[in-house]
């Protein structure tokens, strides 16, 4: 982000990036081999680990002053709910459908539809 100097588009990327990962990952068959699933598993590590620091310092550089404690601390709630709440979305989905294809397919979609809407306001605000 540091290099773009737009952090907002950074992760409007990776959101694309991340979704397009558990996508391939969701489709892919299941005698893809060992190498495939190796590389959409690195892909799904390294794009779905990358964006907290980043969003964390956008939080912080649109807080009001003085209100950055505030501000980070809010945002990191509904990061942990998230972490809290989204594996036993995803297992029942799971235990629902027998399949780990849907609750992929949908995790690939929130990403997908997030990053649109991201990058819809962004290119409303310049």
């Amino acid at each position: 982000a540091d290099r773009t100097g737009n952090a907002l588009a950074n992760l409007v990327a990776q959101g694309f990036a991340a979704g397009a990962a558990i996508l391939a990952l969701a489709l892919l068959p299941a005698d893809a081999g060992f190498w495939p699933l190796a590389l959409i598993a690195v892909l799904c590590g390294f794009f779905g680990a990358s964006w907290n620091g980043i969003s964390l310092a956008e939080v912080a550089r649109l807080a009001p002053p003085g209100k950055v404690a505030e501000a980070t601390a809010g945002s990191t709630i509904f990061v942990f709910l998230g972490y809290v709440a989204g594996p036993s979305i995803f297992a029942t989905l799971v235990s629902l459908t027998g399949s780990w294809t849907l609750p992929q397919i949908l995790v690939a979609a929130q990403l997908l539809v997030m990053a649109t809407l991201v990058g819809f306001s962004l290119r409303r605000a310049s």
